[in-house]
């Protein structure tokens, strides 16, 4: 065989293996670009978690609270959710820095302060968890920021929307969840909630 025939062998037999790995590739899963529950920076916002435009955490600090809440508008979101108990809404308001920014703000009423509970499925009653679930389904709306102290409510009630209106993989979405902190505890609640809403 001479070398120019020889070299013609080569090139075609990478010019075929390109080909295949190129006609490989578009019948490989390349992964979905379907949104994911994942931990974000969102200002001073404690724990953040994002998803699709939406974002849950902890209150931000109350000296960088109307800077957030203005990045969040910035980021699309145009109602906050707020989740704290009475007690935490009276040491910071939340009403004025919503008007302050141009979002409107639903208040959501928990059962008990969070210092006298054990888990959270004593803390929010499931008319709460509806209520909240009824805005998060309204057609086409924009952004979304449920706050709670510490994230670990919002994350746990958004996981809930998550699993039971949009069919979401409970473990997926519970695995996302963990980044505000949420415990074995709060997973089990957002289960329970999933199969009482399921019914």
């Amino acid at each position: 065989m001479s070398r120019t025939t020889a070299a013609h062998l080569v090139l075609a037999l990478i010019a075929a293996s390109t080909l295949l790995a190129c006609g490989g590739a578009s019948i490989r899963p390349t992964g979905t670009n379907e949104p994911r529950l994942a931990s974000d920076r969102l200002g001073s916002v404690r724990s953040a978690l994002t998803y699709d435009g939406d974002w849950m955490g902890g209150v931000p600090l109350p000296e960088d609270l109307d800077d957030d809440l203005d990045l969040a508008r910035r980021r699309g979101v145009a109602t906050i959710i707020d989740l704290r108990d009475d007690r935490a809404r009276t040491a910071l308001p939340l009403d004025d820095a919503a008007v302050r920014v141009g979002m409107d703000l639903v208040v959501v009423e928990r059962n008990l302060p969070s210092d006298t509970i054990q888990d959270l499925t004593s803390e929010i009653s499931n008319a709460a968890i509806d209520s909240v679930r009824d805005v998060l389904n309204r057609p086409g709306r924009d952004g979304v920021l449920l706050l709670d102290d510490d994230g670990s409510l919002s994350a746990a009630v958004y996981a809930i929307h998550l699993a039971a209106d949009k069919g979401a993989d409970p473990s997926d979405v519970l695995r996302g969840a963990r980044g505000s902190g949420l415990s074995d505890r709060d997973a089990d609640f957002v289960r329970s909630q999933v199969a009482r809403i399921g019914g």
